[in-house]
């Protein structure tokens, strides 16, 4: 049954012997915007300064600065031609760079709760030389795409739907090879019944987050592999509500169930 509680618990076990082992890869999957905890954005901004554009990646900033021009319609078209540029390159970046790094950093997470151990730092660019980089792309852009339009409804459709997703990189991590549609219904299967679980395990950090963050955000670095190796255990219950069965398919019978408490861990 859910408790988010063992899955701390399991989390904490692994950081005790290793933890800077795993820090050191949340810091770099940080920095790539990998984390679950990183936005990669672009932002237009300008004031008397200038025109400023930020690129926001995972954690950091790093910003640019266009000086003002007089004319007011040559400054209104040079808006216009920078966030159209940045709009491209965003969503270039997320998509073809950001999403198949968040899948690298899956695999890494489901690879070191499986054997409760840290694996290779490497495997956070796993999803560049896996053989399947263009799946993971669609599959990725699809379900961001979803979130999207559902979030054009109302906020909380949004919400609702990144929640019923959340297991799809990790989902991709394992299988990189399925159909796109498969793996967005599997992840829906997976967290049905779980949203609200999922959204409370998430808020149960808010505490840490807070904490972290006065240390001008940086004691939030340190909390990033807790709430990680967490997540990653979150995926092993779920996952275990859909034991692999070789005569049934890759995902074998659903009502074929593991006690995750008793201590499985795929």
């Amino acid at each position: 049954m859910w408790d988010r509680v063992t899955f701390k618990n399991r989390a904490k076990a692994i950081m005790k012997d290793h933890y800077w082992k795993v820090f050191i890869a949340c810091l770099i999957a940080s920095v790539l915007g990998a984390t679950s905890a990183g936005k990669n954005s672009f932002e237009l901004d300008y004031n008397s300064s200038g025109l400023h554009l930020n690129l926001n990646a995972g954690i950091f900033k790093y910003p640019l600065s266009i000086d003002q021009f007089g004319p007011a319609i040559a400054f209104g078209i040079l808006i216009f031609v920078v966030m159209i540029i940045a709009f491209v390159t965003g969503f270039a970046l997320h998509t073809f760079v950001f999403n198949p790094l968040r899948v690298g950093f899956c695999r890494y997470l489901v690879l070191t709760q499986r054997y409760g151990q840290p694996a290779e730092i490497t495997e956070i660019f796993w999803g560049f030389g896996c053989g399947h980089y263009m799946n993971l792309v669609k599959t990725m852009f699809f379900r961001d795409l979803y979130v999207f339009l559902w979030g054009l409804l109302l906020i909380i459709p949004g919400i609702i739907k990144s929640y019923e997703y959340t297991c799809v990189p990790y989902i991709l991590a394992e299988h990189p090879e399925m159909e796109c549609s498969y793996v967005l219904t599997r992840s829906a299967e997976m967290t049905d019944g779980y949203k609200f679980e999922i959204f409370i395990l998430e808020l149960s950090f808010i505490g840490w987050l807070i904490l972290g963050s006065l240390l001008l955000g940086i004691g939030t670095l340190f909390v990033i592999p807790y709430i990680e190796l967490t997540n990653g255990e979150m995926y092993a219950f779920l996952r275990s509500r859909f034991e692999p069965n070789q005569e049934q398919g890759p995902w074998g019978d659903q009502n074929h169930t593991q006690d995750y408490s008793q201590g499985y861990t795929y």
